[in-house]
């Protein structure tokens, strides 16, 4: 058997159990070993891809299921590289605190350890598929109708209300309106996010929500997530301001909104971040540490 043969055997059963696997969505399989391992080796399955075989209680990620399974050969065999989810000839590895890199991966390996970095979550984050501005726009502009159906229907219905009532009637029903209408966008972003890990814009795109090392979002990270774009858009609200407050000085109404409008677009780089960051991150994943990946 070759080197590269028995580096990818490392972490596969031997057995003639049947793997599954996931990919973009769906189940694939069942899979003999040889052809299992061919895909490992093709670079197919990668470390974060889920899989399953007889015996196992759920689904887990590759990188699990091989460590397990190779933990007392890969010294001597091979390993999966924490840097690029494939496998390696134990020759051409290194162990740095716990973390396998390859020859490929050494150099910038070690300039992440230099630059402060951990170095056993960058296998996850390397494999990681990050979506990126446009596919994440597409799914905003979803999740914004969908969630406009339910607040404008609640909106006539506090309005029709109101009509009949006193001047403070109507200012109480206008307050009761506005808390409910944000009370369903937190509870659908905190929701969707924390049980699916996507909201219904992102799993029409394909997309979901992870933290840095590729696990779910808990609840609370996705109700702080909701929160911390909304930063990105109160800094969008100032450059209005500041767009309208020039308008003003030409004293045409029309000029007023014109500049309004290009303050307020200006100000929006808390989401323009994920076209020109690295990974793909808004200004709210960089405070929740979360990524958006494509399935």
């Amino acid at each position: 058997m070759s080197a590269a043969d028995s580096a990818c055997a490392v972490g596969v059963e031997r057995s003639q159990m049947a793997w599954y696997y996931a990919e973009g969505g769906m189940r694939l399989g069942p899979l003999e070993d040889e052809v299992f391992r061919r895909l490992v080796a093709g670079g197919r399955i990668l470390a974060t891809t889920l899989v399953w075989r007889e015996g196992m209680a759920d689904w887990q990620m590759f990188q699990q299921v091989a460590e397990a399974d190779a933990a007392s050969a890969r010294a001597a065999v091979g390993a999966i590289c924490s840097q690029c989810g494939r496998y390696s000839p134990a020759e051409d590895m290194i162990l740095f605190r716990g973390a396998w890199v390859c020859a490929g991966c050494k150099p910038v390996f070690f300039q992440r350890i230099g630059e402060g970095g951990t170095p056993a979550l960058y296998g996850v984050v390397a494999a990681l598929r990050y979506a990126g501005f446009w596919i994440r726009l597409a799914a905003a502009l979803i999740d914004g109708i969908i969630v406009a159906v339910p607040q404008l229907a609640v909106f006539f219905l506090f309005r029709a209300a109101a009509e009949s009532a006193s001047p403070s009637g109507e200012l109480g029903a206008d307050l009761l309106s506005l808390l409910v209408r944000l009370a369903i966008a937190v509870f659908y972003e905190t929701f969707f996010v924390g049980r699916y890990a996507a909201t219904l814009g992102k799993m029409a795109c394909g997309l979901r929500i992870v933290v840095s090392i590729g696990s779910p979002v808990s609840y609370a990270r996705a109700f702080g997530r909701y929160w911390a774009k909304r930063l990105s858009d109160l800094i969008a609200v100032a450059g209005a301001a500041v767009g309208a407050a020039v308008g003003a000085l030409t004293g045409e109404y029309e000029l007023i909104v014109l500049f309004a409008i290009v303050g307020a677009l200006l100000m929006l780089f808390g989401y323009y971040m994920a076209g020109f960051d690295a990974q793909k991150r808004a200004l709210h994943d960089h405070v929740c540490n979360t990524r958006v990946i494509w399935k």
